[in-house]
Protein backbone atom coordinates (compact mmCIF):
# COMPACT_ATOMS: atom_id res chain seq x y z
CA UNK A 1 0.00 0.00 0.00
CA UNK A 2 1.56 3.32 -1.05
CA UNK A 3 0.07 5.43 1.78
CA UNK A 4 0.94 4.38 5.33
CA UNK A 5 0.43 5.83 8.82
CA UNK A 6 -2.46 7.87 7.42
CA UNK A 7 -4.38 10.23 9.70
CA UNK A 8 -6.67 13.21 9.26
CA UNK A 9 -7.80 16.08 11.45
CA UNK A 10 -9.32 19.53 11.57
CA UNK A 11 -6.75 22.25 12.11
CA UNK A 12 -8.65 25.40 12.95
CA UNK A 13 -10.06 28.18 10.81
CA UNK A 14 -9.11 29.47 7.38
CA UNK A 15 -7.64 33.00 7.68
CA UNK A 16 -9.58 34.30 4.67
CA UNK A 17 -13.07 32.87 5.28
CA UNK A 18 -13.11 31.46 8.83
CA UNK A 19 -14.34 27.97 7.90
CA UNK A 20 -12.76 24.77 9.18
CA UNK A 21 -9.50 23.67 7.58
CA UNK A 22 -8.78 19.94 7.15
CA UNK A 23 -5.44 18.21 7.18
CA UNK A 24 -4.24 14.75 6.32
CA UNK A 25 -0.81 13.33 6.91
CA UNK A 26 0.97 10.10 6.34
CA UNK A 27 3.90 8.48 4.65
CA UNK A 28 4.31 7.43 1.04
CA UNK A 29 6.37 4.40 0.14
CA UNK A 30 7.95 4.59 -3.30
CA UNK A 31 9.84 1.51 -4.45
CA UNK A 32 13.14 3.35 -4.90
CA UNK A 33 13.05 5.71 -1.89
CA UNK A 34 12.76 5.54 1.91
CA UNK A 35 9.36 6.45 3.39
CA UNK A 36 8.35 10.01 2.52
CA UNK A 37 6.30 12.01 5.02
CA UNK A 38 3.59 14.34 3.76
CA UNK A 39 1.02 16.81 5.00
CA UNK A 40 -1.92 18.10 2.95
CA UNK A 41 -4.13 21.01 3.99
CA UNK A 42 -7.35 22.34 2.49
CA UNK A 43 -10.46 24.30 3.46
CA UNK A 44 -13.54 22.67 1.90
CA UNK A 45 -15.88 25.66 2.06
CA UNK A 46 -13.38 28.36 1.09
CA UNK A 47 -13.99 30.21 -2.17
CA UNK A 48 -10.99 29.83 -4.48
CA UNK A 49 -10.06 26.63 -2.69
CA UNK A 50 -6.69 24.99 -3.14
CA UNK A 51 -4.69 22.19 -1.55
CA UNK A 52 -1.30 22.79 0.04
CA UNK A 53 1.16 19.91 0.24
CA UNK A 54 4.29 19.68 2.36
CA UNK A 55 6.56 16.85 1.22
CA UNK A 56 9.43 15.61 3.40
CA UNK A 57 11.95 13.75 1.29
CA UNK A 58 14.70 13.71 3.88
CA UNK A 59 16.50 16.57 2.11
CA UNK A 60 18.92 18.18 4.56
CA UNK A 61 17.76 21.70 3.66
CA UNK A 62 14.06 21.16 4.26
CA UNK A 63 10.67 20.22 2.85
CA UNK A 64 9.11 20.86 -0.55
CA UNK A 65 5.94 22.95 -0.60
CA UNK A 66 3.45 22.44 -3.45
CA UNK A 67 0.06 24.02 -4.15
CA UNK A 68 -2.72 22.51 -6.23
CA UNK A 69 -5.04 25.16 -7.67
CA UNK A 70 -8.44 24.02 -8.89
CA UNK A 71 -8.94 26.95 -11.29
CA UNK A 72 -5.69 26.07 -13.10
CA UNK A 73 -6.06 22.30 -12.55
CA UNK A 74 -2.35 22.13 -11.78
CA UNK A 75 0.34 21.64 -9.17
CA UNK A 76 3.03 24.25 -8.55
CA UNK A 77 6.13 24.00 -6.40
CA UNK A 78 6.29 27.13 -4.24
CA UNK A 79 9.05 28.66 -2.18
CA UNK A 80 9.24 29.60 1.50
CA UNK A 81 7.51 32.98 1.09
CA UNK A 82 4.66 31.74 -1.12
CA UNK A 83 2.60 29.81 1.44
CA UNK A 84 2.53 30.15 5.22
CA UNK A 85 2.76 26.71 6.81
CA UNK A 86 2.65 28.37 10.26
CA UNK A 87 5.51 26.21 11.47
CA UNK A 88 9.24 26.35 11.81
CA UNK A 89 10.03 23.80 9.10
CA UNK A 90 12.46 24.89 6.42
CA UNK A 91 11.04 25.05 2.88
CA UNK A 92 13.28 24.53 -0.12
CA UNK A 93 13.30 27.39 -2.63
CA UNK A 94 11.46 26.61 -5.86
CA UNK A 95 14.64 26.76 -7.96
CA UNK A 96 16.20 24.02 -5.81
CA UNK A 97 13.39 21.65 -6.89
CA UNK A 98 12.22 22.49 -10.43
CA UNK A 99 14.40 20.93 -13.12
CA UNK A 100 16.25 18.70 -10.66
CA UNK A 101 16.03 14.96 -9.93
CA UNK A 102 14.22 15.93 -6.72
CA UNK A 103 11.25 17.13 -8.80
CA UNK A 104 10.64 13.62 -10.16
CA UNK A 105 10.37 12.20 -6.64
CA UNK A 106 8.13 15.08 -5.51
CA UNK A 107 5.67 14.49 -8.35
CA UNK A 108 5.71 10.70 -7.93
CA UNK A 109 4.87 11.30 -4.27
CA UNK A 110 2.05 13.69 -5.19
CA UNK A 111 0.63 11.07 -7.59
CA UNK A 112 0.45 8.52 -4.78
CA UNK A 113 -1.16 11.00 -2.37
CA UNK A 114 -3.66 12.17 -5.01
CA UNK A 115 -4.67 8.61 -5.84
CA UNK A 116 -4.68 7.05 -2.35
CA UNK A 117 -5.41 9.62 0.41
CA UNK A 118 -9.12 8.96 1.16
CA UNK A 119 -9.96 12.38 2.66
CA UNK A 120 -8.24 14.18 -0.17
CA UNK A 121 -10.00 12.06 -2.80
CA UNK A 122 -13.35 12.89 -1.22
CA UNK A 123 -12.57 16.63 -1.17
CA UNK A 124 -11.32 16.68 -4.77
CA UNK A 125 -14.43 14.84 -5.96
CA UNK A 126 -16.76 17.25 -4.16
CA UNK A 127 -14.80 20.29 -5.36
CA UNK A 128 -14.93 18.98 -8.95
CA UNK A 129 -18.70 18.50 -8.71
CA UNK A 130 -19.15 22.03 -7.29
CA UNK A 131 -16.93 23.75 -9.81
Amino acid sequence: MPIQDYRTSSTGSCPCCGTVTRRSAGTVQLSDHPAIVYFARWTPDCPGSFIAFLIGLGHPDGFVSVLYRFEANSFMVVGPGDYDWQSSVAILPRDRVIGTPLAKTVFQTLDEIWLHDPELIEFVQSASEDG
